[in-house]
């Protein structure tokens, strides 16, 4: 399963009559500079298998009010007026911390160039972390196949890391489940106080049972 974090990007540029942008006073304004930076996203960052970053929002012009508990705002210019302001509201996902990082570095590259007299900053909230497949997980599969703990396990498991997010997408009225093995990649560990600091990593086996009517579900936590 992809981790998810979001990201934040505020670009300013110098407010001023249109006949002047692109010169040495004015310079190129926000939002050519917030073109700028995205399409650099779209050809250095982008690439790496599972990962993927997505710009949802995106506010911009002389006046702008955003509001980060909705992610989303209002904004205002004018075609005469350089735009001063230009807030960007994005989520990023991976199949690691180190592609996390990896990615999170090359934005922030690409983010320190600046066109003329304009600025940027982009910040960074961490969201879940990403389970990334190993031998464990597979191990683990092949002994609920064998009908030890279950007695079906969805056809097509396991799936692509990269075609979902949060959530695998059981079938309505069957049985499914879902398991990884992670070592608490956003600082808190989930390792027992047994664990911890050792190179044995934490499964998490939750299985999830619907019936007909969708109303039961139940799932449970072990360390092996």
């Amino acid at each position: 399963r992809r981790g998810s974090s979001g990201w934040t990007l505020r670009v300013t540029g110098e407010r001023g009559h249109s006949s002047q942008v692109f010169g040495d006073k004015y310079g190129a304004g926000a939002i050519f500079e917030t073109a700028r930076i995205l399409a650099d996203f779209y050809d250095e960052v982008r690439g790496e298998e599972y990962l993927t970053f997505n710009p949802g929002v995106i506010l911009g012009g002389s006046d702008v009010s955003f509001d980060e508990a909705e992610s989303g705002g209002s904004a205002s210019g004018k075609t005469n007026v350089i735009a001063q302001t230009v807030v960007v509201d994005g989520g990023l996902r991976f199949i690691s911390g180190d592609q996390e990082e990896r990615a999170r570095d090359a934005m922030r590259r690409v983010v320190e160039r600046h066109l003329p007299r304009t600025s940027a900053d982009i910040s960074f909230e961490d969201g879940y972390p990403a389970m990334p497949p190993n031998d464990g997980n597979l191990e683990l599969l092949g002994v609920l196949r064998g009908g030890h703990l279950v007695r079906r396990v969805p056809r097509g498991w396991p799936g692509r890391s990269g075609t979902r997010g949060r959530r695998w997408p059981h079938d309505r009225g069957s049985r499914g489940l879902e398991l990884a093995s992670y070592r608490g990649e956003t600082g808190g560990s989930p390792h027992p106080p047994s664990h911890e600091g050792g190179e044995r990593p934490m499964i998490c086996l939750s299985f999830l049972a619907v019936d007909q009517t969708n109303q039961a579900s139940a799932s449970v936590s072990t360390a092996i």
